[in-house]
């Protein structure tokens, strides 16, 4: 049998000069089932010992997968082609698992193509294989060994359920209809393999669009057939660790491009089974899934690259590009959420930023939240792109580790001039204007609230001075409830902050400024996004927002009073009627919501109009040449000299559709 230095070179496909010993040692082994049984399916591993079995108990009966009742039984004896591959790859090494070993092929038309080269009757050495072809479809059908004169007979052959494992003569065999060539064992040809350790099957499809399953069969009497002829093949009736199949699919073709892996739950497997998935080619082995939860295999297909520099692992990532209608003839921006399932093992915190591209094209700005990756983009970028009711938009990047990622989502594209634009922006003077409306429940905020508004600061506020954003905030009469500014204090450092007040007396405030963090500097003639939002948990959390980003918070706020303070925009109002704080900025799309938005809602909506009816939206204010209340609320606005202006942020007008509308 091989030496060890024999068998390395097996393991690297280079094959042992001197193959007689495991000719030889093969045909002995052949020749020993003479007279057994014919096992359809079997392969003479026994799947509880993990190992090519003994003789005795081919003869006798031996735990064997069946294929066709998907279970464990005992059964006596092999097929034609199990017959090849038992009396190899027993010689070889008993334990050593099928695809290390000298016949990797289970099949005939496996073994055939893919595990043998072919002969001359003159050169037959002992093991040599004869193939057949009974229907003459180019199918191998049968395979037979050729043993040398053995006491009348030459050939064991493994014929069919009926005769059993019988003696029989080369010549005789020869001349039969549907006999093909004489072939001798060479080194398999096996160039991806994919497997999978646990309770649950494959699918897999090929670069070329060929898909094999576990339901992917050959009918035959002489053989269980699971393959696609030259392509795929599909094999369990190894054991794994768990005591469960091992599931593989391996070919001897390595194509260029992808290899989809869909994982399914065998019958009977439960949520809390786990499960490993691994592809190896050339020696290199991509695990894609490590002791995975059942519960948690990703309704995207695992995917595997082909290219020249080998087998690359690629992770598919849920996709969604906002708004669903991108208007190539608009500015602005818009959006893409990134989003990785639980199967794939990691996490969106892991991308690169810098390696992240729509259609080729980098974003412009990049943040987290809600276990969301978010991408912006400027429209005029895309200005290329084919218009079209659904036009593909792919996402490719990398994590930190280099692993590459790629999603696709679908939105509509138009090229579109917009008639002249109606939308204005709200335009206060810094000086005595401001926007008023009544105290009204729908504006009295008694537990979550969020505040946003488009702002854009005019002139900066001098130091120690404060401007008005949002308030219903009457210091007076102390009937403070909640107050929203932007400031810059005596030592010119710029800052947001929110104030509440429980007993329309004393006050807290959080303030986060520049010293924290650039964003909290708006700057002058520069529209941002803002929004403030307040958590009423125990303690109270505020956090205050910049273009999206969460810029932080923390100092616990009281839960704000109840009382008939009026409501403002751009200003405070006095009892008297005198404005204080007034705001020398331009405001645009302000809204008020009674529930404390997520910052992925925050994010994603502020590239849109609303409809209005939106859940928990309770004032909204467009300011399109009018100070109406959009939402459901109508808290209509009195404007004290505030102006409109045509200047804007630019907003999508692609109006998305609230809840109950």
């Amino acid at each position: 049998l091989f030496t060890k230095s024999d068998e390395a070179r097996l393991m690297a496909n280079t094959f042992v000069e001197e193959p007689e010993a495991l000719n030889e040692a093969a045909a002995s082994l052949a020749k020993e089932l003479v007279n057994s049984a014919y096992l359809w399916g079997g392969k003479g591993w026994d799947h509880n010992r993990g190992e090519f079995t003994s003789p005795d108990n081919i003869k006798i009966g031996y735990n064997f997968w069946n294929p066709e009742t998907q279970r464990v039984e005992v059964g006596a004896g092999v097929d034609c082609s199990g017959l090849v591959m038992w009396s190899y790859n027993r010689s070889f090494d008993p334990q050593t698992r099928f695809l290390d070993s000298v016949i990797k092929y289970e099949n005939a038309d496996g073994q055939f193509k893919h595990n043998s080269e072919q002969i001359s009757e003159s050169t037959l050495l002992p093991g040599d294989l004869l193939f057949f072809d009974f229907d003459g479809g180019g199918f191998i059908d049968h395979v037979a060994m050729y043993v040398g004169e053995s006491g009348g007979f030459d050939v064991v052959n493994a014929a069919n359920r009926a005769r059993g494992i019988v003696p029989d003569l080369k010549d005789n065999l020869k001349q039969i209809s549907g006999f093909v060539a004489f072939k001798r064992i060479a080194p398999a040809s096996v160039n991806i393999a994919v497997s999978s350790h646990s309770p649950v099957d494959l699918v897999v499809t090929d670069p070329d669009g060929l898909a094999i399953t576990p339901a992917t069969t050959i009918a035959s009497d002489l053989e269980f057939i699971r393959e696609i002829p030259g392509e795929l093949y599909y094999s369990e009736f190894e054991r794994g660790a768990d005591g469960k199949p091992i599931d593989y699919v391996y070919s001897p073709v390595l194509k260029p491009g992808d290899y989809v892996i869909e994982v399914i739950p065998a019958p009977g497997s439960s949520p809390a089974d786990t499960y490993t998935l691994d592809v190896t080619s050339s020696g290199a082995t991509v695990t894609l899934a490590s002791s995975t939860p059942i519960a948690d295999i990703p309704t995207e297909p695992y995917v595997v690259r082909s290219a020249p520099e080998g087998i690359i692992k690629v992770i598919p990532a849920q996709v969604a590009v906002v708004p669903e209608t991108l208007n190539l003839s608009q500015k602005g921006t818009f959006a893409a959420f990134i989003e990785f399932e639980a199967g794939f093992g990691t996490s969106v915190e892991d991308i690169d930023p810098q390696s992240v591209k729509l259609q080729g094209i980098a974003p412009v700005f990049t943040s987290f939240a809600d276990k969301k990756f978010i991408a912006r983009f400027k429209t005029e970028d895309f200005a290329a792109i084919a218009t079209g009711q659904s036009v593909p938009f792919e996402i490719t990047g990398m994590l930190e580790d280099g692993t590459l990622f790629e999603g696709k989502d679908e939105i509509r594209v138009i090229k579109v001039t917009p008639p002249p634009d109606p939308s204005a922006s709200a335009e206060f003077n810094g000086v005595d204007s401001f926007l008023v409306a009544p105290s009204t429940p729908s504006l009295t905020l008694t537990s979550d609230f969020t505040l946003e508004a488009w702002v854009k600061i005019l002139q900066e506020p001098a130091p120690n001075q404060s401007y008005v954003l949002v308030s219903k905030w009457e210091p007076t009469q102390n009937k403070r409830s909640y107050l929203w500014l932007y400031q810059k204090t005596a030592a010119g450092v710029k800052q947001l902050t929110l104030c509440t007040s429980q007993a329309g007396s004393s006050f807290v405030c959080v303030a986060v400024n520049t010293g924290f963090t650039s964003l909290a500097d708006l700057g002058v003639n520069e529209w941002h996004r803002v929004a403030a939002r307040f958590t009423n948990t125990t303690p109270s959390q505020p956090a205050l927002f910049v273009d999206g980003q969460n810029i932080g918070g923390s100092i616990t706020l009281p839960v704000p009073a109840v009382n008939d303070s009026p409501f403002t925009i751009g200003a405070g109002r006095a009892a008297s009627g005198t404005p204080f704080f007034p705001c020398n900025c331009r405001m645009d799309d302000v809204r008020v919501w009674n529930v404390a938005r997520t910052e992925a809602q925050i994010a994603e909506d502020h590239l849109s109009e609303l409809s209005g009816f939106e859940p928990g939206l309770v004032g909204y204010w467009k300011f399109n040449r009018n100070f109406t209340d959009s939402s459901r609320n109508r808290n209509n606005l009195t404007s004290q000299g505030v102006v409109f202006s045509g200047d804007t942020p630019r907003l999508q007008r692609v109006t998305r559709r609230g809840a109950g509308e």
